[in-house]
């Protein structure tokens, strides 16, 4: 359980490491998606989920998943996060479906410092629930309270 306490990954310097997170898609290598795979079952574990949110096994099968590996400046991979491209009535959005962070690494504005680039690239998305109720005061101290409740697809 090297996600709870991270260290520098062997092979983070081989990957590009933009705003402080790795890109992660279908077509990213195995070892990226069983890091998002070890942060989505941390999730899973910590707030009692049924199943994990990412597929490590066959990641090309699911090619509207787009995961974060947020990094440190110290190049360790301290936690994560996954959107889901949502369809409904012939309109789309993004969903932000999970996001964890490392205990040691939760309130030490690593979120608050890449929330800009990932509302840069995915515009207004949704927040899909449950919220836990510190993301829900980081929203509201950042001013996108909004968000969770961004479901109705006539305001896309």
């Amino acid at each position: 359980m090297a996600y709870l306490e991270p260290g520098r990954h062997p092979k983070i310097g081989g990957v590009e490491i933009t705003d402080g997170y790795v890109f992660v898609d279908f077509t990213s290598p195995k070892w990226l998606h069983t890091e998002m795979y070890s942060r989505a079952l941390a999730f899973k574990r910590e707030f009692h989920y049924d199943f994990v949110q990412w597929d490590a096994v066959n990641p090309r099968s699911d090619v509207t998943g787009q995961g974060f590996l947020f990094v440190d400046e110290e190049k360790c991979i301290v936690g994560a996060c996954a959107f889901r491209l949502r369809e409904d009535n012939g309109k789309s959005w993004w969903g932000l479906q999970w996001i964890w962070f490392a205990p040691a690494h939760r309130r030490a504005g690593l979120l608050a410092r890449r929330w800009t680039a990932l509302r840069e690239r995915f515009g207004r998305f949704h927040i899909e629930g449950p919220v836990s109720p510190a993301m829900q005061r980081f929203l509201a101290k950042i001013g996108d309270a909004d968000l969770i409740a961004y479901k109705n697809i006539d305001q896309i």
